[in-house]
């Protein structure tokens, strides 16, 4: 903590973008992530970046949004969904994906959705977190 006069305490200061908790002994655990960084493979990858290279080189999605779920394995695997009227095949989606990225930036599921949900009733933003929910129940 900072003191008006500018010394600190001798309390930890962590600014990484990601939320934490301590234990009574002063192990800190994560909890998640400010911001929607993905964090796979050792690697930090941007869900605005993967959705940007879609609308521009996958004109037959209509919409989509990336996101990740927690993979003990590899931290957090890269989830991309998309909506459109209809299914593409998931190896021409990964094909023109391939052509923009390394593999650590592939999505591991790629799922379709005729209809994306809305933060609202009356927004066109995507409901990523509904999207997120729904595959964890699933799970």
């Amino acid at each position: 903590m900072l003191r008006p006069e500018g010394r600190l305490t001798d309390e930890i200061v962590v600014a990484s973008g990601d939320y934490v908790y301590a234990d009574e002994e002063g192990y800190l655990y994560f909890v998640g992530r400010k911001d929607d960084m993905i964090k796979s493979r050792g690697y930090r990858v941007s869900p605005h970046e993967i959705e940007s290279v879609v609308r521009k080189h996958l004109p037959r999605i209509g919409e989509c949004a990336v996101f990740s779920l927690p993979n003990e394995e590899i931290e957090e695997e890269i989830v991309l969904v998309y909506g459109g009227p209809r299914e593409l095949p998931r190896n021409e989606i990964l094909f023109e994906l391939k052509r923009h990225f390394p593999n650590y930036m592939l999505p591991a599921r790629i799922l379709h959705r005729p209809e994306m949900p809305r933060k609202s009733l009356h927004s066109r933003e995507i409901d990523k977190e509904s999207l997120r929910r729904e595959l964890l129940e699933g799970i």
